[in-house]
């Protein structure tokens, strides 16, 4: 049965995981806990010295003997430990904060050692659950066991496929390749040590960043130079996965009857993007290992240790039986999933700090420095009655810690070129992301909330029903985007821009019927306004509740041919999700205000109606300069991983302060008359979520006529990326 198992779980599916990515695309980091800097100490002012000091040549030639010395005590002669764990896939986006689940996996298994260095690991219990329909994928072993002795002289991640034949900090005549400095004294409180341990931190980076080599630091105990932490990641010379963006180790040992220093807690993270594409986002996989329950020399058979040394303890069939201690998804916070969390990164390397303006010459990342970029789906094709047929495609360059992506395509119906070149600082850990953009033609929509994602927008529209009220605008854009999830993120900007009032570029869809017209483009005029906005978005737990906040503010001057002055537009959106602990069941209750003020042109006015507003409405029916909405929806599994019973309930409002204007009249058309909605509208509704709630059939009336319509949709979380 090992033969069976081993086997499957030891590849990697290159062609599985490229499917996933493809499939999404077209469908802490937790620090360690006790932790604390003591400040600037006698060894701070020895780290003045620079990299390699003799000070810290002698540390790191002492933390080398002693972890190349085969026993740290005749006593201990072996052990057996219990390790348990949580491996986690997702999709991450810079522009897209909260994470995509795709698959949850939970280990359980026995770590046998024993003198002078055999090693067996013994799989009790193994289970997963898919959030998304994933097929033939497999992790490499080191995602699920522990890497013992700190990798040996040679670190080689994912089996030797995503990392290999990289020199250890403490191998022998390692200093040919790294450079070594000091830094602060720390203390650390580990399971099993009567009081904190003092350490240094020896910061590493490689002599020259062409080559295979690790940045990171050692955490070395100051009294006998046992290795406590290694954590890093690597230069782009070590990537052998063209797939890899990046990856990141932690290893920490811990302290057992005051005297063993023996693997406590094992981090690793993936990160991987198509290396031919940029389509601004990544698939990520988090694992997270604790050892626990330590033996001290239990009595071992006689060869215990021949044959393979990661084996399975049970039937392969029985393995998700295993009474485990936790749940599959009780490993969020140790992997950075958890509200106000980096999901994609462990955060445990300062990089700035060790490699300074190497790094940021050089930025260390596997992916091809030029791709084509492809933001979304909709950004090569899409269809609506503004621009007619689009098309288009960019391309994008990594400039160091900053990414340059310029994006061109022409509308063939309206006759308009459209383009778009931007410039975003970039990389992990990075707590000020500048940014600047010029844009030309750039479609801007009116609703309240997007309606749906790009393919099914052009999807609708080739049928007649378009879901993009748009207006064109050209201009240029700066700022700075501040802070982290932990903090929550704040974005400033400066924009200058001018409007066109929107062309009807098609007046009938290609398969509509001949009877059907599309609506009328919504109003709006030419002009140019310049303005400040902010926006600032946190996302953090309440009790069982994850909560986002969404604030938005616009400040600014606005020219338009029947309206100039001053104007201030102001958004508010909150969002607050409950899901069980077996995510079977879940709700979600969301609320937006918006209100705008001063001088008010046709586009500063908010549209709501229909699908993602209020469901069962006609659809943008309601216009104001002032709107509000909530919406609650709760859904159930009723049938495995496949189908769930989805209820839906919704309720806006919106005003004006003089008429709004109207949509020009145009023979053949839909007559299209959008207003205020003149008290409270509302719906409810019901529905079904398939394949694991990515495709949604909902059935929503409306209260005031009980009238009501079929919505066909698919997961929000994934119209970022369509």
């Amino acid at each position: 049965m090992v033969d069976q198992l081993i086997p499957a779980l030891a590849r990697a599916n290159s062609a599985a995981m490229t499917a996933v990515a493809a499939r999404v695309v077209a469908a802490v980091a937790v620090a360690v806990a006790g932790i604390s800097p003591l400040g600037p100490t006698a060894l701070a002012a020895q780290a003045g010295e620079g990299w390699d000091s003799p000070r810290v040549l002698e540390m790191v030639e002492r933390a080398r003997d002693r972890r190349r010395e085969p026993v740290l005590d005749e006593a201990l002669q072996s052990y057996r430990a219990e390790v348990g764990g949580h491996i986690y896939f997702f999709v991450d986006s810079p522009e897209h904060p909260d994470p995509v689940l795709l698959r949850s996996d939970q280990v359980a298994l026995d770590l046998y050692w024993a003198y002078p260095d055999r090693v067996k690991q013994v799989i009790r219990g193994m289970r997963q659950e898919e959030q998304f329909p994933i097929r033939d994928f497999y992790y490499y072993l080191d995602r699920y066991t522990v890497i013992h002795d700190g990798f040996g002289d040679e670190i080689r991640v994912g089996e030797g496929r995503d990392v290999r034949n990289v020199p250890h900090p403490l191998a022998l005549d390692a200093e040919t390749t790294y450079h070594y400095r000091l830094t602060d004294s720390t203390t650390i409180r580990l399971p099993g040590a009567d009081a904190p341990i003092r350490v240094y931190e020896i910061q590493v980076r490689p002599r020259s960043f062409d080559t295979p080599a690790i940045v990171g630091s050692l955490f070395v105990e100051r009294a006998r130079a046992d290795l406590v932490r290694l954590s890093f990641t690597f230069t782009r010379a070590a990537y052998l996965d063209p797939r890899n963006e990046r990856v990141e180790v932690m290893l920490e040992n811990g302290l057992w009857e005051g005297r063993y220093w023996l693997p406590r807690e094992q981090r690793l993270l993936v990160r991987r993007e198509l290396p031919q594409f940029d389509f601004g986002v990544g698939t990520v996989i988090r694992a997270a290992l604790q050892v626990t329950n330590y033996d001290l020399n239990p009595p071992l058979p006689g060869g215990f240790f021949v044959g393979p040394p990661v084996v399975l303890g049970t039937s392969r069939s029985a393995l998700p039986d295993y009474p485990f201690a936790t749940g599959l998804f009780d490993g969020f916070e140790a992997v950075g999933l958890a509200p106000g969390q980096e999901p994609a990164t462990l955060g445990e390397v300062n990089v700035d700090a060790i490699a300074g303006r190497i790094l940021r010459e050089q930025y260390l990342s596997g992916i091809s420095r030029m791709r084509l970029f492809v933001p979304g789906a909709s950004s090569v094709v899409r269809y609506g009655r503004s621009e007619g047929l689009f098309t288009g495609l960019g391309a994008s360059r990594a400039l160091g810690r900053s990414h340059l992506a310029a994006h061109a395509g022409y509308a063939w119906g309206s006759g308009d070129p459209v383009g778009e070149l931007s410039w975003r600082s970039a990389g992990p850990g990075v707590r000020m992301r500048p940014f600047a953009s010029a844009y030309l033609n750039r479609p801007v929509d009116l609703g309240l909330r997007q309606p749906a994602g790009g393919i099914i927008s052009t999807g609708a529209a080739a049928f007649g029903n378009d879901f993009r009220d748009i207006h064109p605008a050209t201009g240029l854009s700066a700022g700075t985007q501040v802070g982290s999830a932990g903090t929550g993120v704040l974005r400033l900007g400066l924009t200058g821009e001018s409007h066109r009032a929107p062309v009807q570029a098609e007046t009938a869809a290609p398969f509509a019927g001949d009877d059907e017209g599309f609506r009328p483009v919504a109003p709006a005029e030419d002009g140019s306004r310049f303005f400040l906005d902010a926006s600032y978005e946190r996302r953090l737990p309440l009790g069982p509740l994850a909560v986002t906040g969404r604030p938005a503010l616009e400040i600014g001057y606005a020219d338009f041919q029947d309206d100039a002055g001053a104007f201030a537009r102001a958004r508010l959106g909150l969002n607050a999700t409950w899901v069980s602990n077996g995510r079977t069941a879940g709700a979600e209750l969301r609320a937006t205000g918006a209100a705008a003020f001063g001088a008010t042109p046709p586009q500063h006015l908010w549209y709501l109606g229909g699908r993602n507003t209020l469901p069962g409405h006609p659809f943008h029916q309601y216009v104001g300069d002032r709107a509000a909405l909530v919406d609650l929806t709760g859904w159930r599994q009723v049938i495995g991983e496949y189908i769930q019973l989805r209820l839906i309930a919704a309720a806006g409002w919106s005003d004006v302060s003089e008429s709004p204007p109207l949509p020009g009249w145009v023979p053949g058309l839909t007559p299209w008359q959008p207003a205020p909605t003149d008290g409270i509208r509302a719906s409810v509704g019901a529905g079904l979520g398939l394949l694991h709630g990515i495709v949604r059939l909902d059935y929503a009336i409306r209260t005031d006529t009980g009238k009501g319509s079929f919505i066909l949709s698919v997961d929000p979380r994934l119209w970022g990326f369509l």
